[in-house]
Parts: C-alpha cells; sequence; structure tokens
C-alpha cells in the first residue's frame, strides 16, 4: 500500500513538474497571425566582445545583426524601430571601417506584379540606404538595388514565409 502511493505520487509529481519545465522548440520561422506582426519586435544586444574585435569583424557583425532585422510589413517600405536601432550600429561599424562598400537589396513576398514589386523593393534599399546616410554613412559607399520577388530566401504561401521575404539584404562588396 505505501510503495503504491510512493509510485502514484512519484509519476504525478514528474508528469506536473516535469511537463512544466518542458519548452516548445522555437521555430525557424516567425509565427504571426496578422500581416502587421513584424518577424523581430526585439533589438539586438551587441556582445561586450565586441570591443576588443577589428573593425572589419565589427562592421561583420553588425551587418549580421541587421541581416536579422531589416524586416518590412507588408506593402510597407518604413524600417521598424528595431530595425533602426540596429542599422544605427551598422553605420558606427561602417564609420570605423574605411573603404568598405556594402550592397542593399531590397526583396518582397511573391504578391503582387512583378512590376510593383520591383519599385516597393528598391524603395525598401533606398529606405535601408537614406537611413544608414542619416546616421553619417557615406553615401557613395553604399550601392542599392531591387529584387522584387525573384529571389525569395523561403518557399511556401503563409504569411510567416512572406514575413520572411519581406526583407532588406546588406552584403559587403570591399574592403
Amino acid at each position: 500500500m505505501k510503495k503504491t502511493f510512493l509510485l502514484r505520487y512519484s509519476l504525478i509529481s514528474l508528469i506536473a513538474f516535469g511537463c512544466a519545465k518542458n519548452k516548445a522548440p522555437d521555430s525557424a520561422l516567425p509565427s504571426s497571425t496578422s500581416t502587421s506582426q513584424k518577424p523581430s519586435s526585439e533589438a539586438v544586444k551587441p556582445s561586450d566582445s565586441t570591443v576588443a574585435k577589428t573593425p572589419t569583424q565589427a562592421l561583420d557583425d553588425a551587418i549580421k545583426i541587421a541581416l536579422d532585422t531589416v524586416y518590412f510589413d507588408f506593402d510597407s517600405y518604413i524600417l521598424t524601430s528595431a530595425a533602426q536601432v540596429n542599422l544605427q550600429q551598422l553605420s558606427a561599424a561602417l564609420k570605423q571601417t574605411k573603404g568598405v562598400r556594402l550592397q542593399i537589396e531590397g526583396h518582397c513576398d511573391r504578391r503582387g506584379s512583378p512590376e510593383y514589386n520591383i519599385a516597393l523593393s528598391e524603395k525598401r534599399a533606398n529606405a535601408i540606404k537614406e537611413f544608414l546616410v542619416s546616421q553619417g554613412s557615406a553615401a557613395d559607399s553604399l550601392e542599392t538595388s531591387g529584387k522584387g520577388k525573384e529571389e525569395p530566401k523561403f518557399d511556401g504561401d503563409t504569411e510567416e514565409i512572406w514575413a520572411k521575404n519581406r526583407r532588406g539584404e546588406l552584403k559587403r562588396i570591399g574592403g
């Protein structure tokens, strides 16, 4: 009787406390229930180890941070506040590295005509460039292009996938 009670108590405790501590795995894509939700709403904080890095390493890190946050809402080329914070860090890193050029590509999801998406993707690339220039980056070191919907990051027909394809990408092309 005592063993049965202990066995039942242990089993119930294991189920109750063991399940409460398990966390569902994060999805590779953002979960979204509406078109107005942004893939990333939190700014990524730089690590303390950035101080000891060379200017080129700091620039590469800043580009990676910006790539994780430069997403756009549906039918928009307005930068989110999270993207602006990380683009400020990118601009500071650009100022420390002379002779570096960046290619800024705007992208769209697959909805809309090719002509419309090319125009919107160019506006997205230019929005990123204009922001970086407003932060002190040299305009002649930033090239832009609009890719439209021709180079999706992910294939599929869900809002989560479309949200990841509405983006700006930055690539170092010199220095």
